[in-house]
């Protein structure tokens, strides 16, 4: 298949690197120390970072280098479930590097006592918006692998695997890339439970990096879908587990 090159929204790039700085900008003046310096100076946060920075970069790069030597030699079902399960355990992986990236976070946001009421009422107040923004990710993540199933959410293009028909109802009706933005709300709204201003500065990370990965995704697969390069249609995602028998 080769290596794919495309062209990314430059102007996209540059407004999600803005937003992501001024997040950044926020919690740092919201934070009671500097959040900056807790996360360089702290290897649960780098590491946090390191895996959210090489999980798209891998699960891209590795089946354009490796996908069709490992189609040849087990078949091309085996080789999407081989990588699929590589996919979900990396993200195992990734999320307990954030959640240890939080639990060693020095830093509060208690600088905004001030402006409530009481601490309880503080309290509350995160653990509530931080519990509704991870449901809200929840269910646009949770509604994107319904409809995207097992190939369409673990990269089956570049297995020779491709969707009949574009997906357009819930969740990709109402936002654009919904796997990536509601994962990226479970990070943040975790992050806000725990009050943790180092867990925001990752979930922010997290949100920047999946949207900069979506500029290179999204043009990636108009080009494949242009090129129909795929050797089976399937009518959804679930497809995948009746039709690879025959097509391996």
């Amino acid at each position: 298949m080769g290596f794919f090159r495309v062209s990314i929204d430059k102007t996209r790039a540059v407004l999600y690197t803005l937003g992501f700085l001024a997040s950044l900008y926020a919690v740092e003046l919201a934070s009671s120390a500097s959040v900056f310096d807790a996360v360089v100076g702290d290897y649960s946060a780098l590491r946090s970072c390191f895996a959210t920075i090489m999980a798209p970069i891998l699960w891209n790069l590795l089946p354009q280098i490796f996908g069709p030597a490992l189609i040849n030699w087990i078949g091309r079902r085996q080789a999407m479930l081989v990588f699929s399960l590589y996919v979900f355990l990396f993200t195992c992986f990734r999320s307990w590097a954030f959640q240890m990236g939080i639990a060693d976070d020095k830093t509060s946001f208690d600088v905004l006592l001030p402006f409530f009421p009481n601490a309880t009422v503080f309290h509350n107040i995160f653990f509530a918006v931080g519990a509704a923004t991870v449901l809200v990710g929840t269910v646009l993540t949770s509604a994107s692998f319904i409809r995207l199933g097992i190939f369409g959410t673990y990269m089956g293009e570049f297995f020779g695997v491709m969707l009949s028909e574009k997906i357009t109802t819930f969740p990709f009706d109402v936002v654009d890339n919904p796997m990536y933005f509601g994962s990226s709300l479970m990070h943040i709204g975790l992050a806000i439970m725990e009050q943790s201003p180092v867990g925001v500065v990752l979930g922010a990370v997290v949100f920047w990096w999946y949207y900069m990965a979506a500029l290179y995704e999204e043009p990636l697969m108009v080009e494949m879908y242009k090129k129909d390069l795929g050797k089976v249609r399937v009518r959804h995602g679930w497809d995948i587990l009746a039709s690879f028998a025959t097509a391996a």
